[in-house]
């Protein structure tokens, strides 16, 4: 296949046709050293391929590299090959993109070099099996064997496309700027990174795999489980009441079964697992029950005690759990996210209610219920705990509308805005005093603020607008929207 290009080194376009396979050719038949992806999903004719998606070289070793031969991975171009015939080229090109790489190795000083060995997206067959990781190598001063890590994620073996450029800035000395979205890169030594990376991805997919049936089907019960009960309301003669307190349960513990779950590298194995963690946990929350207490009160308390263990001990369920924010979708790679934020403030609120019934009276249990909610809005909203702006703030309004509500008063607007105002103030305030900690230690939160000093508020009402756009979509879309209707 020929492409048309001019070079890319100088900064020039570069425009051409797509090809097939193999390498890119350009003008003079001459194999050039950037192959072109392939697996562009609406490519017609001519298109330009953006500078972050095309391998750079130093000019200077150009010359001596022009004899190199370097395919295109086949991997690249299974989208308009057969898969027999990709499985057949893909060995011969790994192996010829290795003795690439061995030439450049040769041609550079690995104590003033920093390769970077990157694919910007995985192709298309890896997307259709739920692959949507893609590799990246660094080698060069500053770096050993191990895993990489970025401050941008907080996960060692996983970071973001736009720590690459801080990354290279870093390198180079040169400053990087503050509402630069990704930070530099740093290794992190670890035995056996490559195989716990496979094994990761792999478990990565599998939630990948079970989550959209598994959420489908958790939102549809709880649609179905709500107009039972709304039935029952209307009409209490309904022989619906007894069978709807079971799947009442049922559906109250279907989040921490999920947070328990283990997440197998093979996808079949996963439901057996979750049907086995299930019948445990309430098998434990029956025997626990008597007379005294419902095991839903258990079930409650279970539900906060290890969401927050888990939280404390970085997080090594909820980042498997087919519940919680995914690396595959990049939305959110540390605290707590909003599923699991739900999932507390619901428990916590219940759990209370449960408690004011039970203990009713009780002069300690209304400070204790105000330190306990403190306690959650803290750890919910503070930079390097839970980390979730708006999960800080709807815990300042569920708790604001419980307390009086506990205590049998009526619940003024004045009051909750004034609560609601207190938190904005202190959101702020911890954000001021996260921009005041190292760069590699902050979270969004004080990144946000350091940007602000930098740039005025046009980085707040950028923010403002993206999760605004992303809360109207999530309304449109999501299941959940309609589990809110229904409730």
């Amino acid at each position: 296949a020929k492409v048309q290009h001019r070079r890319i080194l100088h900064g020039q376009h570069f425009m051409g046709t797509v090809p097939d396979a193999g390498a890119a050719l350009d003008a003079d038949d001459r194999e050039v050293l950037f192959p072109v992806k392939a697996d562009y999903p609406h490519h017609t004719g001519l298109h330009a391929v953006p500078a972050a998606q095309a391998f750079f070289f130093l000019e200077a070793h150009a010359p001596a590299l022009a004899g190199c031969k370097c395919p295109a991975v086949a991997g690249c171009c299974a989208g308009r090959l057969r898969a027999a015939a990709a499985d057949v080229r893909h060995q011969p090109a790994l192996q010829a993109a290795d003795a690439f790489l061995g030439k450049i190795r040769q041609e550079i000083d690995p104590a003033r070099t920093l390769l970077i060995i990157l694919s910007p997206t995985p192709g298309l067959r890896a997307q259709a099996q739920g692959y949507t990781l893609t590799p990246l190598v660094i080698s060069g001063p500053g770096f050993s064997e191990g895993r990489l890590f970025s401050t941008t994620t907080k996960r060692a073996g996983i970071v973001t496309n736009t720590d690459v450029a801080p990354t290279i800035l870093a390198f180079l000395g040169l400053p990087v700027p503050a509402e630069a979205a990704g930070r530099p890169l740093e290794s992190r030594p670890a035995a056996g990174a490559l195989a716990a990376l496979g094994a990761e991805e792999a478990r990565l997919t599998t939630a990948a795999f079970w989550q959209q049936p598994v959420l489908k089907f958790f939102t549809v019960f709880l649609d179905t489980l709500f107009i039972c009960c709304g039935l029952c309301l209307l009409w209490p003669e309904l022989p619906w009441r007894r069978p709807l307190r079971g799947f009442l349960l049922l559906a109250t513990g279907l989040p921490l079964a999920l947070l328990l779950a283990p997440l197998p590298t093979d996808p079949r194995l996963f439901l057996p697992f979750f049907l086995g963690v299930l019948v445990v946990l309430y098998g434990c929350l029956f025997l626990l029950a008597g007379r005294s207490f419902s095991p839903l009160f258990f079930l409650y308390l279970g539900t906060v005690g290890v969401v927050l263990l888990d939280h404390f001990l970085g997080a090594p369920l909820a980042k498997r759990s087919l519940l919680s924010y995914s690396p595959l979708a990049g939305s959110r790679f540390y605290g707590l996210g909003n599923e699991y934020m739900g999932v507390l403030l619901g428990a916590a609120l219940m759990g209370a209610g449960y408690a004011f019934e039970r203990w009713r009276g009780q002069r300690w249990l209304l400070p204790g219920l105000l330190a306990f909610f403190a306690l959650l809005a803290f750890i919910l909203g503070a930079p390097g705990l839970g980390t979730n702006v708006g999960g800080f703030l709807a815990a300042a309004v569920g708790f604001g509308v419980a307390i009086p509500s506990f205590a049998e008063k009526k619940v003024a607007w004045r009051n909750l805005l004034l609560c609601l105002g207190a938190a904005f103030a202190f959101l702020v305030l911890l954000g001021v005093l996260d921009s005041l900690r190292p760069a590699a230690s902050q979270t969004h939160l004080g990144r946000l603020v350091a940007a602000m000093r930098a740039g005025g508020l046009g980085p707040f009402w950028e923010v403002a607008r993206r999760k605004l756009a992303m809360n109207l979509k999530l309304v449109r879309f999501s299941g959940w929207s309609r589990v809110v209707i229904f409730a």
